[in-house]
């Protein structure tokens, strides 16, 4: 692979995970949300 292909495959990777982290933490937010409504 060229130097460009393997950056740009490396940003894509990057953004992939940064999308699932944020996802993943919206779903956390979601569930203590919930729960804080459940206790009350």
């Amino acid at each position: 692979m060229e130097k460009g292909e393997d950056s740009s495959v490396m940003v894509y990777l990057n953004g992939l995970g940064l999308c699932s982290i944020a996802y993943a933490m919206s779903l956390e937010l979601d569930g203590l949300h919930e729960y804080e409504d459940a206790s009350r």
